[in-house]
């Protein structure tokens, strides 16, 4: 950070994987994913088509089979902070400028602002927590057997085999039933969490969080998913 002849410093910029909605206060936000447009979504167990049925109408249809597919979203590739947040020298603002930082606040799981060495401020709000989920999808023809969302968190761990797999938020119901409209299915979490909360070692670990929405189809129902909608408090950064 580079000191001014006034004894004011430049911020420090926050480089970022996503969006920037803010750097100061907690926010609460809502984050839509199209499933068949920009690749946040992938797709396993069966063929899915990216469809454009209409004039912004653009899905992911899933050929009707006996199958049990799956839709992954990466909360991590999509919620990351890469840097650090602005950090500013104690007098930037005015002489004893302490007093005059927003008041840092404790928050579960989010590492809040704390005084350090030559009077800077530290983090204000790293990360978000993720409460909710939406899963949009249509469903035609015939049921689905079995329709779920569970939220997972996967470390992986230099020289192990396979991941440790942590179930943050329990496989929760999602409709089954055909309709001849879109279908909006807003799932609670149980207990929200802090994606990425548990951040990974440099040369040890890695740490991924994932939305898995599950599609149990017994042969015949017509199943297209239009997007998820993900629901967050604090600023996601």
């Amino acid at each position: 950070m580079a000191i001014k002849a006034n004894g004011f410093a430049d911020f420090i910029p926050s480089i970022v994987g996503g969006p920037v909605y803010s750097q100061d206060y907690d926010t609460d936000g809502y984050y839509p994913i199209n499933a068949a447009i920009g690749g946040e979504i992938s797709f396993f167990v069966g063929t899915f088509t990216p469809t454009r049925v209409a004039q912004g109408f653009y899905t992911e249809v899933l050929t009707p089979a006996a199958n049990s597919s799956f839709a992954v979203v990466n909360l991590t590739q999509l919620m990351e902070k890469i840097g650090a947040d602005p950090i500013f020298l104690q007098n930037q603002f005015l002489a004893g400028g302490s007093t005059h930082y927003p008041t840092p606040k404790t928050i579960a799981g989010v590492t809040s602002s704390t005084k350090v060495t030559r009077d800077f401020e530290g983090h204000i709000i790293r990360g978000v927590q993720l409460v909710a989920y939406d899963v949009i999808y249509t469903l035609a023809t015939a049921a689905l057997t079995t329709h779920t969302g569970t939220i997972l968190e996967s470390t992986y761990t230099s020289a192990a085999s396979t991941p440790t797999v942590v179930v943050k938020d329990a496989a929760k119901a999602l409709g089954v039933a055909t309709s001849a409209n879109v279908i909006i299915t807003n799932t609670a979490l149980t207990t929200p969490f802090v994606i990425g909360s548990n951040a990974g070692v440099l040369g040890t670990n890695e740490v991924q969080d994932f939305l898995e929405i599950s599609i149990v189809n017994p042969g015949t129902a017509v199943y297209s998913l239009l997007g998820v909608g993900l629901y967050f408090n604090y600023d996601l950064l």
